[in-house]
């Protein structure tokens, strides 16, 4: 696949600060302290955080990754 310029990557984001997260946390106290301590850097992801991961797996900076799951959740599966 290298030589038509393809790879094939996913980038699996965690728990990401959306306006319908937001919502989400405004209506449901406690839920956002909760999912806090659940992810190892305490606090959910911006979305440009989720993509600056698929910009770079897309870009050509990324001339030898492939085949690959780019975990982008703040170290929630650590926890």
């Amino acid at each position: 696949m290298e030589g038509r310029g393809i790879r094939v990557n996913t980038v699996s984001p965690g728990m990401v600060l959306t306006s319908a997260m937001q919502t989400y946390l405004e209506n449901n106290e406690g839920v956002g302290d909760w999912m806090k301590q659940t992810i190892a850097f305490g606090r959910l992801a911006q979305a440009d955080e989720i993509a600056k991961a698929v910009l770079f797996l897309a870009s050509d900076e990324n001339s030898f990754v492939g085949g690959e799951e780019l975990l982008v959740d703040g170290g929630f599966v650590a926890v």
